[in-house]
């Protein structure tokens, strides 16, 4: 009994030790994503998604494989995001098996012009992601950043 209890630990140790390694590719995947952004590379961008990965942007545009992912960012960083830069924040990663990963942050672009050329207000997002693990390799599967809506007057 004391041998399988030990070797329980021991597995239940390495098990929490490859998914806080993990962790690292989550994020690093992450700082891909925001260094691709600030450089408006859409092509980059959709390289980080799996060749069936999902996008629905805050407004309700819709972009399935990598193709139409490249398309629907360039489209996004040829107008209204040009020039813009994208920060995260507030991460949090909830393992559904050891190469499945739901990621959830917070997101900011800055540096939106609006349709005059003033300076429009900072889109602060959250996003909600599902990363696969595919090779070694961490890749965005599903991505929904949409904006929170406050609550109305007379929630509690």
């Amino acid at each position: 009994m004391r041998t399988f209890l030990a070797a329980a630990v021991v597995l239940s140790l390495l098990s929490t030790a490859a998914l806080a390694a993990d962790d690292a590719g989550v994020q690093d995947t992450l700082k891909q994503f925001k260094a691709a952004w600030d450089k408006h590379d859409a092509k980059a961008i959709a390289a980080l998604c799996t060749d069936d990965g999902t996008l629905i942007n805050p407004v309700g545009d819709k972009a399935s494989g990598r193709a139409e992912i490249e398309k629907l960012i360039a489209g996004e960083h040829a107008g209204p995001f040009k020039g813009t830069t994208y920060s995260y924040a507030d991460v949090t990663i909830q393992w559904l098996t050891p190469d499945i990963a739901a990621v959830d942050y917070t997101g900011t672009v800055a540096g939106i012009l609006g349709p005059d050329g003033a300076a429009a207000p900072d889109l602060v997002h959250h996003c909600m992601m599902v990363m696969t693990k595919t090779d070694g390799k961490w890749s965005l599967a599903v991505c929904r950043p949409y904006v929170l809506l406050g609550k109305p007057m007379n929630a509690k």
